[in-house]
């Protein structure tokens, strides 16, 4: 499932709301292939997961010098201890929270971070740049919570929304999601288990499970316009126009929202899906349920399910 937009978020006040939640994984790859992150991919098959969105701001980690991202600003840092003093400028949430990937030989990087306590219990946000020179297809983030007796207390697996619709150019036809280099995607955990006592972690690892295809033909883009921020009764919640830019048909369209810091660290996820279809060209009206923080900015991620040829 797939398609991004990024702008600036309108202001709306009201009280938190629960909201949200994040994808598993779920769905098959390729004629009666794996599992793949969100949604089917094979001919009659899915969508993957969609869009980007550039960061901007300040440098965050230890020696985090700033690199621009495809269609977007510039976004500083490795992930770690000594964001910036202010959480609407800091990058990484706790700030002394260190959280390193297990192994960097996949062209993802974490840029972002929060790490709060919700509504429904702990909730992290990321923002992982693909750095590589490949689309990183189904990918996803995988966080390791360890407390400060070195002891692991949970691990959650979770889609990056981000992934733009690619085929696989064998004859097969399948359809898959993919993040284009230079481009930024989001996870969110939503809800994590009281096992997640924030002030008793030492530190978060993470890893990036995706893998690389060729050759592959970039599909048109599943867009997210016009989102504006409204009150509702249970914080903020977002309204827009979904609109398929392919050449066929698709349903079930769904659409992540990911409020953001001045610096693009992301704030939580609203969400609205319907079991519609969608023709090329065609749009989709939707509103999201509320989260509790607007943000500053935000960035939009559109899916569906991708109709045979």
């Amino acid at each position: 499932m797939f398609g991004c937009s990024k702008g600036s978020t309108d202001d709306a006040s009201g009280a938190a709301g629960s909201g949200g939640g994040s994808a598993g994984l779920e769905g098959n790859a390729g004629s009666g292939g794996s599992a793949g992150l969100e949604g089917n991919a094979g001919s009659g098959g899915s969508a993957g997961l969609g869009g980007s969105a550039g960061l901007a701001g300040n440098s965050g980690g230890p020696g985090g010098n700033a690199a621009a991202g495809a269609g977007g600003m510039a976004v500083a840092g490795a992930a770690g201890a000594g964001g910036a003093s202010s959480d609407d400028d800091a990058l990484f949430v706790p700030a002394d929270l260190p959280n390193t990937e297990m192994s960097g030989d996949g062209g993802l990087t974490l840029i972002a971070f929060t790490l709060q306590d919700g509504d429904g219990g702990p909730e992290l946000y990321a923002a992982v740049r693909n750095d590589g020179e490949t689309p990183a297809c189904e990918a996803g983030m995988t966080t390791y919570f360890v407390d400060a007796s070195d002891q692991l207390v949970h691990t959650v697996t979770t889609p990056l929304h981000g992934g733009r619709p690619y085929r696989i150019d064998d004859g097969s036809d399948v359809v898959i999601a993919c993040i284009p280099p230079g481009e930024v995607a989001m996870a969110a955990a939503a809800a994590l288990p009281s096992a997640v006592d924030i002030a008793a972690l030492g530190y978060l690892e993470h890893a990036f499970p995706s893998f690389t295809v060729s050759p592959l033909v970039a599909l048109g883009p599943l867009s997210v316009a016009e989102v504006q921020a409204i009150a509702s009764p249970g914080g903020t919640a977002f309204t827009g126009t979904f609109t398929n830019q392919l050449e066929v048909s698709v349903s079930n369209p769904s659409v992540s929202i990911f409020p953001l810091n001045r610096v693009g660290r992301p704030l939580g996820v609203a969400t609205a899906s319907a079991s519609t279809e969608v023709a090329p060209g065609d749009s989709w009206s939707f509103e999201t349920n509320a989260v509790s923080q607007a943000g500053s900015d935000h960035a939009a991620y559109g899916a569906a399910t991708i109709s045979p040829e």
